[in-house]
């Protein structure tokens, strides 16, 4: 049996991945409050609280501005220009001094 108190790691980002390729079955799992968490409550939970804290946003003022829906069309259309400067997904060399 395969067992591990805890991974706790800096580069962690909760993708779960690791459990969702874990070749030896129930070893890796999420617990919260000394519980296991199944990754689909994981990710529930979290959509849940995207969704509650941008609605509560929404609701009170505070997620608004003040360009139209025009304004975004018209911007939308211009993102592949020169005038937004993208990469376009390509990374500068490393030079000498990174």
């Amino acid at each position: 049996m395969h067992t591990s108190g805890r991974v706790w790691s800096d580069e962690c980002t909760g993708c779960l991945e690791c459990v969702a390729v874990c070749p030896v079955k129930d070893t890796l799992e999420v617990r919260a409050l000394g519980s296991a968490i199944s990754t689909r409550a994981v990710a529930m939970i979290v959509f849940g609280i995207f969704v509650g804290v941008t609605g509560v946003a929404m609701a009170i003022g505070h997620w608004r501005n003040d360009i139209s829906p025009a304004e975004y069309l018209h911007r939308f259309t211009l993102l592949d220009s020169p005038m937004y400067q993208h990469a376009r997904g390509h990374v500068p060399a490393y030079g000498p001094n990174d």
